[in-house]
């Protein structure tokens, strides 16, 4: 407990225990919210969950089920493999730029990343959305209202404390003021208005 409050920030740190190994990481895990980020290989990975388990108390933690953190994890505009961390996505348009170096070399995408970040060839912003209701999900493409694809949403829940279906998403940068009074998704042949709103879309 005490040992990782006094863990320096954004710096890795290897514990090796009697039955696993990990990596342990301080850092922002939701917006405004900083905790741990535990990461450790297949192996060692249901020791890693009984150790923690077997110490709730000492850790101030408590387990939550899938469900409950795709739900927060969408609110909060987090991104997960494979809705949103993927080949078609780089890190500046799903909130990871945070996590990409532009001083160390010689590591894959290095060349990419620092081309975008010179150029300002960015082509799309992360957002959160909110819908008029609910829709099917099967057509995750955002629509102008002349038809025209604006971008493309990611992750779908409903929000128990926005009382409305929710989504994250790519939207394009080229956008005018006009085209986000009005944006939508498509229901076979309707057309379903949705809104653009902050990350994050509430608060804990």
């Amino acid at each position: 407990g005490d040992q990782l409050k006094n863990l320096e920030e954004r710096k890795i740190y290897k514990y090796v225990g009697q039955d696993f190994q990990c990596w342990v990481i301080k850092d922002e895990v939701l917006p405004q919210h900083s905790g741990y980020e535990i990461l450790c290989d297949e192996i060692n990975r249901e020791s890693l969950l009984r150790y923690v388990h077997s110490n709730l108390d000492t850790f101030n933690v408590h387990f939550i089920g899938s469900e409950a953190f795709d739900k927060i994890r969408i609110e909060f505009g987090e991104p997960v493999f494979p809705n949103e961390i993927n080949d078609a996505f780089n890190p500046y348009e799903v909130n990871l730029i945070k996590y990409v170096s532009f001083t160390k070399g010689c590591y894959i995408g290095q060349e990419v990343i620092a081309r975008l970040d010179t150029y300002e060839k960015v082509k799309f912003d992360f957002n959160g959305f909110i819908f008029e209701r609910d829709y099917n999900f099967e057509d995750k493409v955002i629509y102008r209202k002349n038809g025209s694809p604006a971008g493309e949403l990611t992750s779908k829940t409903y929000s128990l404390k926005l009382k409305s279906p929710v989504a994250i998403g790519i939207l394009s940068r080229k956008l005018v003021s006009e085209d986000l009074k009005d944006l939508y998704v498509k229901e076979n042949s309707e057309l379903i208005k949705i809104e653009k709103t902050k990350l994050p879309m509430i608060d804990l």
